[in-house]
């Protein structure tokens, strides 16, 4: 008998003359690569941040710390009216496979 936990990690136990149990890992293990392609040109405090991830993923994002929310899979989210000073833009990817790649986009408004 056996059992999968998520798509990457699987327990098998057989029971013949002895019993034995095996982990073993199968599937995609790699996390997905975020990459930013283009960003708001440092110090304006209205713009548009653009990235992509190396194959189909699920995303979500994080400014400045805050919460994470789902964010759009097309990879561009529009800011305005955000304060003079630094500020960082967190994307994270999940793929089929729920392997996780996180990049962050940092700027100055000043």
């Amino acid at each position: 008998s056996g059992a999968c936990t998520g798509a990457s990690t699987c327990i098998l136990s057989m029971t013949a003359a002895r019993s034995a149990t095996a982990t073993f890992t199968t599937g995609d293990t790699t996390p997905p690569v975020v990459t930013f392609s283009a960003g708001s040109p440092v110090g304006f405090s209205s713009g548009t941040i653009i990235w992509s991830a190396n194959e189909p993923a699920t995303f979500q994002c994080q400014l400045d710390g805050g919460a994470l929310f789902p964010c759009s899979s097309n990879g561009t989210w529009s800011y305005s009216n955000l304060p003079f000073g630094p500020h960082a833009f967190l994307v994270s990817a999940t793929d089929a496979a729920n392997n996780v790649g996180t990049a962050t986009f940092n700027w100055t408004i000043q």
